[in-house]
């Protein structure tokens, strides 16, 4: 039995403190960072060469961390204020990135390399030492990033042995959880909050539900005392397990001394203007993401507060202004760490809140940094960009009137009937390979299942044609004025996007997005004519496909390029469920449909 005194004592005060056990049910696995769905879909994704996903992985693939010659260096006892902590977080970072790349791959050289480094720790690793404390910081970074590797393999790599197991999961027990369970309510909440996460990490990998229950417990208490909202009162709430803080100055001074209490502060965003916030956020929010995997909502229990403090530093981050009055010294703004990825998914993705200021962070500084790996931070954009965002091929086929795309079908040419110009009698496109077929030998033409792969402008797109269907409408056309319109399967949508192209000139066209409350919201967009490229500049109007050629009716070349099918960027508003889409067009210019997809938003 174990008899280590502290970790008695906090195992009797996760019992007290939580009546009945979270997890009398049992665990599921994996059921850390990611479940089994999230890690198919995210393979299916790859595989499809599906973006952002695909550059993600690449760029994880060609990390050191992802190199199959990586050779680990376990030690005994870390010293966490040496090159130990560099030393043990790297290995744990190279388990994890190769456990990651065998699941999305199959290549069970990944998986073996990801095992030898774990084997490796778990017969050598007994303690984390400092004299400062530090060795629970270590301890925490290194040990979840050790189990998520672990969690992976258990779930997925069978050659991974009972034995190997065991070791590990006493490594987990002697050399981690001694150090995490205590928590620690007067250190800076960074610190705190990675242990808390590290006991859920252990807690689900050695089904320990005294452990998990204690993460939680220690979550609740320390999630209100860290991320600061009005609705506190006029100081932030005082940290569990400690009367240090209890006077309205200490409490200031442990704050870093603001100078007004606002909702998204943080604890630590006066200590270095966000980075140690970002340290606190990535391990707060990697909890609630574990135990939202394990059935339990900790996002909902303090939503408003991890929302309140992204926006607000993310505004930072990117440059926003911020009163005088908040901070008389200014903002130098920190470094941006690879996090944000998994609470954007959860809050904006799954539940439909909108995010502006962290949308644009992610999308411009976080996904495409170098820097993907940072203490427990490894590759979130790759493992939660979009992940819970759908795309939906919009059903539009009752619409549809003409065939614009000549076609391969069955070994012969079927020409298109209603074409892109001269009121549909002038010219149309052709598949790649019925341009091939045709005689073209440098075939620069539409694909012939109709899909375009997803691209930083589109995600996957399926249009109306293929080579299989030789008889199968494809196209609307609308000459002169006229107005059409479709319904979309009811959901709230991230991004709604429409293609089409538009011949003799542009066409003016005003869009009418209708949503279930009985509300609706206008666009008005100038398409160009279809020779000409997407204006620059313009986010709303972009080429699906440029430089197309066009061929006659009788299959001749006329001209060889300069082509575009051009898409449009509706923007629905994501908080309200979109049912239907009015498509109206003055008299001038000659308009096809070819489609529509939409990106829900959960």
């Amino acid at each position: 039995m174990d008899k280590n005194p502290i970790k008695l004592l906090a195992r009797a005060t996760a019992v007290l403190a939580i009546t009945v056990s979270i997890h009398a049910a049992g665990f599921t696995h994996p059921g850390l960072l990611n479940s089994k769905s999230e890690l198919n879909l995210l393979k299916a994704k790859i595989l499809a060469g599906a973006e952002p996903w695909t550059s993600l992985f690449n760029a994880m693939k060609k990390s050191q961390y992802g190199k199959l010659g990586w050779t680990p260096h376990p030690l005994t006892v870390v010293n966490a204020r040496g090159n130990d902590a560099r030393i043990e977080n790297d290995d744990a970072t190279a388990a994890y990135t190769q456990a990651l790349l065998w699941y999305l791959t199959d290549n069970e050289a990944y998986a073996k390399k990801s095992v030898e480094i774990l084997n490796a720790w778990s017969a050598t690793l007994t303690n984390h030492v400092s004299t400062d404390q530090q060795e629970q910081l270590v301890a925490a970074w290194c040990g979840s990033i050790f189990s998520e590797a672990a969690e992976i393999l258990r779930s997925s790599y069978p050659k991974w042995s009972g034995d190997e197991i065991k070791q590990f999961s006493a490594m987990l027990n002697q050399a981690f959880l001694p150090l995490l369970l205590p928590g620690h309510p007067t250190s800076n909440g960074n610190r705190e909050l990675a242990m808390i996460n590290t006991l859920l990490c252990i807690g689900v990998f050695n089904e320990d539900a005294a452990s998990f229950d204690r993460g939680v417990f220690l979550w609740r208490k320390r999630m209100p005392a860290h991320f600061y909202l009005t609705t506190d009162g006029p100081t932030p709430i005082r940290p569990y397990g400690t009367t240090r803080f209890n006077a309205d100055s200490a409490i200031n001074e442990f704050w870093f001394k603001p100078h007004v209490y606002f909702d998204g502060l943080c604890q630590e965003t006066l200590r270095d203007y966000g980075h140690h916030m970002q340290e606190g956020l990535s391990p707060a929010v990697n909890s609630a993401e574990i135990a939202f995997h394990q059935g339990i909502d900790l996002y909902g229990e303090n939503g408003q507060r991890i929302m309140a403090a992204m926006e607000f530093h993310a505004g930072r981050f990117l440059g926003q202004p911020v009163s005088p009055a908040l901070f008389p010294n200014g903002f130098p703004v920190a470094d941006v760490l690879p996090t944000w990825e998994i609470a954007y998914n959860h809050f904006h993705n799954r539940k439909g809140f909108a995010l502006p200021l962290t949308d644009t962070l992610i999308t411009t500084k976080v996904r495409p940094s170098f820097n993907t790996t940072h203490n427990n931070m490894a590759w979130e954009s790759l493992t939660h960009a979009e992940l819970d965002a759908t795309v939906i091929q919009v059903d539009v086929r009752s619409l549809l009137t003409g065939r614009a795309v000549t076609t391969l079908t069955d070994g012969k040419l079927v020409p298109w009937t209603k074409g892109i110009d001269g009121a549909g009698l002038a010219d149309g496109y052709l598949t790649v390979e019925a341009s091939v077929a045709n005689g073209d030998t440098n075939a620069r033409a539409l694909p012939g299942d109709g899909c375009f792969p997803a691209t930083p402008s589109h995600p996957l797109v399926k249009l109306n044609f293929a080579n299989a269907d030789g008889k199968a409408l494809q196209t609307r056309s609308v000459e002169g004025a006229g107005e059409f319109s479709f319904s979309v399967s009811r959901a709230r949508y991230k991004q709604m996007q429409i293609f089409m192209t538009s011949a003799e000139g542009p066409s003016q066209l005003r869009f009418k997005l209708v949503y279930a409350d009985d509300t609706s919201e206008p666009r008005e967009i100038l398409l160009p004519d279809y020779y000409q490229d997407a204006p620059a500049g313009d986010t709303n109007i972009f080429s699906l496909i440029a430089d197309l050629p066009k061929w006659n009716a009788t299959g001749r070349m006329t001209e060889p390029d300069h082509h575009n099918i051009h898409g449009v960027n509706l923007n629905p508003d994501d908080r309200k469920e979109l049912v239907s889409i009015q498509v109206s067009k003055t008299a001038p210019g000659y308009l096809v449909f070819w489609g529509a997809t939409g990106v829900k938003a959960h």
